[in-house]
């Protein structure tokens, strides 16, 4: 993966954003995400011919603003996918090179944002796994009697990070000028005031390759910490732990780091003062935080998870006040209210977290989803969203959950609430929800109409988009995708491509030429060609599956028009899905077994009712004819069953249904080509 412009880099990057470990940031981009996915090959080879084209142009990313515990907030950077994807391509190749020279570091004085190897999916290590060592660390230390602590931190890290500064480090790992012009031009971008004028410094917050750049800076001062005597020097990202043996070397310390941040523009602060410790447990609460806990915590826990959830949910309050200098205060509300079951006797000292602890609302609205519908709470939120909440992120979690749990009394003050947060004055985020409720319920489409026509949010114009297209009718939505393929934004095209054929319209003649964003997706599924000819379920088949398919067989032969038709549709779902959402993906592929064993049966004239095929997949004469497909097909089945697209419980599993991993996704795939190649061969 030597060079940045070919095939395979793209293509690993694209697989790495898929899979960055912060869920919830990935979601902030699911609308985009979704829409590349759907013909995702394609989507590469144009993002390459303009990568070599030098044509490749980054866009303004959209802030979301989340508060921190100090009462201020932490911009996220929401890029779009294909700066997204760039942006990882120029990390992967600058990473092979850097990646020699940054673990010399690593388990000994850094243990955050660990590299993989060059070619595996996943970019980092897990962060648990350096946080586990990092507490190993500290634990040894401490026994060997370093037993002076001290923690720094860095203010705004990413945003006050000079490019300059970055790019004379980063150069010193790889000297493509191409690559690093490149990133410094996206970087230029993606940090531009609203009124237009550069900063200069800043990376992004929220993609993944912004902590391997932030890396690559602090790098320089893991280098400058040797010969430390009595001292110990850890680094967690940008929180550095200083330990020692006596208090005049830990000051000496303390002094030298502040002067190696000063040379490279960081601006150094006290996190934790400098202290002679008797224990060093009260400081270890290695727990996930609210944009990382969504990604596997599930909506029930056990009886003992619970109790001890709550344990330490209770002890964050004294006199039923929270206690705000209860160590780890963040971290345990966090681990707590993504664990604890629904219980009523502790309710109000959560909804009074809404306005008291902004920064757990993710995980307190999260809780109380698990009350369903409820009018009590429906009612609090609605009071506290009139009031003009001072957080857009919290107030966004609370819109949406009063929509998950309103009842039918309170829609009228949800769809004035959310009526109301379509305004400009407010953040992105908050439109952005607002915008997918009255989508939801299909309430103000002339509205909605209005303000994609006039707003210049690109983030909140893809919520538009897609609210619309899901809440016209046909004709006016087809005729509305149609005119946004001719959009001269890249990202409103590609949306509108991707909606278009999965909703299997029609492409429109028009004078007017597509986006050429517009046409990969168009491409591939032929809408920009005579959809007849040729037998494109086969070539679909054929391409992901890799199955040999005879030039004397063609599925529109044994299929009827009605058949060929929905499995198209379910083919074109589950190819748009492949990437980025794989229970989807194995809902729709079990569809579509469904109608292949329709078939079958009917040639060895096994009389089953419709809608009874998987009921009758252990017939003998089904296994005797087709043994591997049989067996594949019912194990897809049970796949399917088991995720949370078509139910919110699984049989199989007696508990809440699960997403599908990649490696059982990868798997199924190897074992329907042998399936399908049976069918194939003897049908």
């Amino acid at each position: 993966m030597a060079n940045l412009k070919t095939i395979e880099n793209l293509r690993l990057a694209w697989i790495r954003t898929l899979g960055i470990e912060n869920a919830d940031y990935r979601n902030l981009q699911r609308i985009e995400f979704d829409a590349f996915g759907w013909a995702e090959t394609e989507n590469l080879l144009h993002l390459l011919k303009e990568l070599k084209d030098n044509t490749f142009s980054p866009t303004q990313g959209t802030k979301i603003y989340i508060p921190k515990p100090s009462g201020l907030l932490r911009p996220l950077t929401v890029l779009t996918v294909r700066d997204t994807i760039i942006y990882q391509a120029v990390a992967n190749v600058i990473a092979e090179k850097a990646r020699k020279r940054l673990s010399k570091y690593y388990f000994n004085r850094t243990f955050s944002n660990m590299l993989t190897s060059t070619d595996y999916i996943y970019f980092f290590k897990q962060w648990k796994f350096g946080r586990k060592k990092l507490d190993e660390a500290r634990k040894q230390a401490f026994k060997q009697g370093f037993v002076w602590y001290g923690e720094l931190d860095l203010a705004s890290f990413y945003d006050v990070i000079d490019h300059t500064i970055l790019g004379h480090l980063t150069s010193e790992f790889y000297s493509d000028e191409d690559g690093l012009n490149l990133l410094f031009s996206c970087l230029s971008q993606w940090t531009v005031h609203p009124k237009g004028f550069k900063h200069g410094h800043g990376i992004p917050q929220g993609p993944g390759p912004s902590a391997f750049f932030a890396e690559c800076v602090l790098h320089y001062l893991d280098q400058r910490m040797d010969g430390l005597g009595e001292c110990v020097y850890f680094r967690y990202v940008d929180d550095i732990t200083i330990m020692s043996k006596n208090q005049n070397d830990a000051r000496k310390l303390f002094s030298k780091i502040e002067m190696i941040c000063r040379e490279l523009g960081l601006i150094p602060q006290i996190k934790v003062p400098l202290q002679e410790l008797n224990t060093l447990e009260s400081l270890m609460f290695p727990e996930p935080s609210a944009m990382q806990s969504n990604a596997f915590i599930t909506d029930r826990v056990s009886q003992r998870q619970n109790s001890q959830a709550r344990r330490i949910f209770l002890s964050c309050f004294r006199n039923s006040e929270i206690s705000y200098k209860e160590s780890q205060l963040i971290s345990k509300l966090n681990y707590s209210l993504f664990r604890m079951n629904p219980d009523r006797r502790i309710l109000n000292k959560i909804v009074n977290l809404i306005e008291t602890m902004p920064t757990v609302s993710a995980a307190v609205n999260f809780y109380l989803r698990k009350f369903g519908e409820n009018k009590d709470i429906c009612g609090y939120l609605l009071k506290y969203l009139e009031s003009e909440p001072i957080y857009g992120f919290a107030a966004s979690n609370c819109l949406e959950t009063t929509y998950y749990i309103c009842g039918r009394g309170h829609f009228g003050r949800l769809t004035t609430i959310s009526k109301k947060f379509l305004s400009a004055s407010y953040q992105s985020i908050l439109r952005s929800t607002a915008v997918k409720i009255l989508g939801l319920r299909k309430i103000g489409i002339n509205i909605l109409f209005r303000l994609f026509d006039n707003t210049v949010d690109i983030y909140v114009k893809e919520h538009l988009l897609f609210s619309l297209a899901n809440s016209l009718e046909d004709p006016r939505r087809e005729q509305f995708l149609n005119a946004q393929l001719r959009s001269p934004n890249q990202d409103i095209a590609m949306i509108a491509a991707y909606l278009l054929t999965s909703n299997n319209l029609k492409l429109a003649k028009s004078s007017v030429p597509v986006n050429t964003w517009a046409s990969p997706i168009l491409k591939s599924k032929r809408l920009l060609r005579n959809r007849v000819i040729g037998d494109r379920v086969g070539d679909i088949i054929k391409k992901r599956y890799g199955v040999s398919i005879p030039v004397s067989f063609s599925f529109r032969h044994i299929l009827s028009r009605g058949q060929y038709k929905q499995i198209m549709l379910h083919l074109n779902m589950a190819e748009g899905s492949f990437a980025t959402n794989r229970s989807l993906w194995v809902v729709q592929m079990d569809n579509i077994n469904q109608i292949f064993l329709t078939l079958i049966y009917r040639k060895l004239c096994i009389p089953v009712p419709m809608g009874q095929e998987f009921g009758a997949i252990k017939s003998s004469s089904l296994g005797t004819s087709f043994p591997n497909l049989a067996a594949i097909f019912e194990r897809c089945h049970d796949a399917s069953r088991e995720n949370p697209v078509p139910h919110a419980y699984s049989r199989l599993l007696g508990n809440f249904s699960r997403n599908i991993k990649v490696r059982r996704r990868d798997n199924l795939v190897r074992e329907l080509k042998t399936a399908y190649q049976e069918f194939i061969n003897k049908y």
